[in-house]
């Protein structure tokens, strides 16, 4: 049962990269595609389809970026976490925690 549940989340997380990677694909692209176009004005359509991949862009590097520091933070915080709960003694004694052996 647990399985299943580690496939189907699996197989999400595998959708929502290739989404976002074809996203970032098509991206860039079009922006590299559109790149010397001729502007017809203000209201042109392709000027603005440019902003929305650029602006896509930023977002997704700025959504890196907070994932490459949360995921690099993270094993320094728990550690920290972990460290001042054993210090203040919030931690239950168990026989393995106080090395007790039981076969005797």
């Amino acid at each position: 049962m647990c399985n299943r549940a580690n496939n189907r989340t699996r197989t999400l997380a595998f959708i929502i990269a290739f989404m976002m990677l074809a996203c970032v694909l098509c991206s860039f692209f079009l922006t590299a595609a559109e790149a010397g176009h001729d502007c017809s004005g203000e209201d042109c359509p392709i000027c603005s389809v440019l902003e929305l991949c650029e602006r896509t862009g930023k977002r997704i590097r700025e959504c890196g970026v907070a994932f490459f520091v949360i995921i690099c933070l993270f094993p320094m915080l728990a550690e920290g976490f972990v460290s001042i709960r054993e210090e203040s003694g919030c931690m239950t004694q168990t026989p393995v925690s106080r090395k007790v052996r039981l076969n005797r």
